[in-house]
């Protein structure tokens, strides 16, 4: 189904609740309570656009007539010193009463130029979207760039502030509402010169204070945009200050048109669906990052022991076969050959073979010895130690580069030595200058 024709069968259903619902609210105010009074005598029940949402606060800031407000709230934001306090200012491309179609964006800003040139963008952000800090900035940088031409001076660039209200949070380490960025040296922490491009944010989700801790205009200006759209009546406190007033004025709904109800319910809708779908998403990808995270683990403490594991069977190997390689090497009498091989690390092992008896001389000893000992599982260790045997032997002038050849050969025919050892120690022997 289309995103449109779903829009469309949410909205009858809601539209038919909601119609129902305030029948029924309407009809009982009028029996039980006539002129139901919250503060004042006969004021009655009002409802208001939900100023978080964007169409609602483009038509609150943004139309012709709302010049006064989005002076005080400019103002009120960024608390200007009396010099450079906005006393005027032009809305650009003001809210006409837009028909959404097809609801791509998720964003309609506002935009004014104060008397002295300054330019403001005022944004209410209601999804996180991806990409959404780097367009603030290209917003602005990009507003503030085509104030000249090529060939105009620079001088004539006025400031560009962008002013971003947050449905959520931005900014979870710090605990201020409003947080202002400019150009400043990065280790000193100084200005430049010309910090034209200000970007300022203003967190929602962080300010919680009830109606009667409201300290000043800016503390009456979020609690009016996060609170306007669940209010029944206009709270006093914002009621004296009349830019306020007049928000009010603009967000209740019996001033608004069949048309603009129906905007408004299908922006909400959609602003709805794409944060279910936002939530959602985060939900899958949190769960799908667990389960690659658990695999990965999983490959790589795997991978990690079973080199771990091969390195020590390795070495535990190589120590018992070398071990019982020269056990046996001494029973069988290996005599001058072992004295000189076991300088390369099996001293201790050949001295004790030949002080128990050299007898039958290197060849008989290699050759009953090495059978022995590669048939009771001397599988690398034992084939190392005869291999090195021979070939130290060789290097010491015992035997000739022929002899230990033909005894390489004949343990490699013997299925003595495996084909690695044998190419290694003939390839030794080979390329070595002993003669």
């Amino acid at each position: 189904m289309l995103m449109s024709e779903r829009l469309d069968k949410i909205y009858k259903k809601r539209s038919l609740f909601l119609i129902i619902h305030e029948t029924r609210i309407i009809h009982q105010a009028q029996i039980i309570h006539p002129t139901r009074t919250i503060q004042g005598a006969g004021e009655k029940i009002m409802r208001f656009l939900n100023p978080r949402t964007d169409f609602a606060f483009k038509r609150i800031f943004g139309s012709e007539g709302s010049k006064d407000i989005l002076i005080s709230f400019i103002n009120a934001m960024l608390r200007f010193g009396s010099e450079h306090e906005i006393v005027d200012l032009t809305i650009i491309d003001p809210y006409q009463a837009p028909k959404i179609k097809g609801m791509k964006d998720t964003y309609l800003d506002v935009k004014a130029k104060s008397k002295d040139g300054r330019e403001f963008i005022i944004e209410m952000q209601v999804l996180n979207v991806a990409g959404f800090e780097k367009r603030i900035l290209y917003n602005a940088a990009k507003a503030y760039s085509i104030q000249i031409e090529n060939a105009e001076k620079y001088i004539q660039l006025n400031p560009v502030i962008a002013i971003t209200i947050t449905d959520f949070l931005m900014f979870a380490e710090i605990s201020q509402i409003i947080s202002s960025f400019r150009l400043l040296e990065k280790d000193k922490f100084f200005e430049y010169a010309n910090s034209d491009l200000e970007l300022v944010f203003i967190e929602l989700p962080k300010f919680n204070k009830p109606e009667e801790q409201l300290s000043d205009i800016t503390d009456k200006w979020i609690y009016f945009l996060k609170n306007a759209g669940s209010l029944e009546f206009i709270p006093q406190t914002l009621k004296v200050e009349k830019p306020i007033f007049e928000a009010f004025q603009i967000a209740n709904k019996a001033n608004l048109t069949r048309q603009e109800l129906d905007d408004q319910e299908h922006r909400e809708i959609f602003i709805q669906d794409q944060r279910g779908a936002l939530t959602k998403a985060i939900e899958q990808g949190l769960q799908q990052g667990i389960k690659q995270g658990m695999q990965q683990g999983m490959q790589q403490g795997m991978q990690q022991g079973m080199q771990q594991g091969i390195q020590q069977g390795l070495q535990q190997g190589l120590q018992q076969g070398i071990q019982q390689g020269i056990q046996q090497g001494i029973q069988q009498g290996i005599q001058e050959g072992l004295q000189q091989g076991i300088q390369e690390g099996l001293q201790q092992g050949i001295q004790e073979g030949l002080q128990q008896g050299i007898q039958e001389g290197i060849q008989e000893g290699l050759q009953q010895g090495m059978q022995q000992g590669m048939q009771q599982g001397m599988q690398q260790g034992m084939q190392q130690g005869s291999a090195l045997s021979l070939y130290n032997l060789y290097l010491e002038g015992i035997i000739t580069s022929e002899q230990a050849k033909a005894q390489l050969e004949k343990l490699y025919a013997n299925n003595s030595l495996t084909e690695e050892i044998y190419q290694e120690f003939m390839n030794k022997i080979r390329s070595s200058s002993h003669p």
